[in-house]
């Protein structure tokens, strides 16, 4: 497996429909094309998005850095087999991605190499306009991780898993910010959104979660080592990307330390570790 993170262009916007969402506005360049995660597909002379069954997201939470997986669920409602491709945006680092097709193939590839670009680049599109847009997608698009699935069947359902690193972003208000891209273009999303964060503190403290987009449930109280949230989105007609923050009270410097031993049989028996700092919510604390 391979992973990587590319900056973003500006592209034309796809809009969509209830099952076969529209096709691409060229008209339209004030707005990125990549939103949210999408699977295109070409279909005549326009590329479309597949929509989503299902998506599940839950993230792991250590101080300022967040494990996030995506779990989609797609089914081709289209009346032919699909050649597609699957573009995440994301400035973190994607660290996991596997596709699963119903007959049991197993995608667990990455980032479209440049020498597979350079064979792309030298195919004809054969005229069709659908094929060029889905061969410009698989430029070098910064900020944009991205996989070709091919021979997805008609009624075939295929199962995206992906997880990214994000690092947050700590604010002047004590506060670590997360945003999610899932802003996703109407009729793609054809059913509810499941989310659940881990908040893990490495020590039982109480923290205080807070989303200008979505209301928080709390599964576990009270000061514990891990705070387990669920999160349902405020506006449920148009969506929304999620923004979750979070901040733990203390006028302490506490610091936490992730440790991983080397996985059976690898070269390299070092193991891992990482560290991570807590700034303390009083500024007149000196480090």
């Amino acid at each position: 497996r391979t992973c990587a993170s590319y900056r973003l262009p500006i592209l034309p916007l796809v809009t969509a429909t209830k099952v076969h969402p529209e096709p691409m506005d060229e008209k339209n360049l004030d707005r990125p094309l990549f939103d949210a995660p999408a699977l295109f597909y070409p279909d005549g002379k326009e590329t479309r998005q597949l929509s989503f069954s299902t998506l599940s997201i839950q993230a792991e939470f250590y101080i300022a850095q967040a494990f996030v997986s995506y779990n989609f669920r797609y089914k081709n409602t289209t009346k032919k087999p699909l050649s597609a491709l699957f573009a995440f945006p994301t400035e973190g680092t994607v660290t996991h991605f596997e596709a699963r097709l119903s007959n049991g193939r197993l995608i667990d590839t990455a980032v479209i190499a440049n020498e597979d670009l350079k064979n792309m680049k030298k195919q004809p599109a054969k005229g069709k306009k659908g094929d060029e847009q889905l061969q410009q997608l698989s430029q070098g698009v910064p900020d944009l991780f991205r996989v070709p699935i091919s021979g997805i069947k008609k009624d075939e359902e295929v199962h995206v898993q992906i997880q990214v690193l994000e690092t947050l972003e700590f604010r002047p208000d004590f506060r670590y910010h997360l945003l999610l891209k899932t802003a996703f273009p109407k009729g793609v999303q054809d059913g509810a959104i499941q989310v659940q964060f881990n908040v893990h503190t490495g020590m039982n403290r109480e923290i205080y979660p807070f989303s200008t987009t979505h209301q928080i449930a709390r599964i576990s109280q009270g000061p514990v080592s891990t705070h387990v949230l669920q999160l349902t989105p405020m506006n449920t007609i148009e969506p929304t990307d999620l923004n979750f923050s979070y901040h733990m009270m203390t006028n302490d410097i506490l610091g936490a330390c992730l440790s991983q031993p080397p996985a059976p049989g690898a070269w390299d028996q070092r193991g891992s570790f990482m560290v991570f700092v807590t700034p303390p919510s009083n500024t007149n604390v000196q480090f």
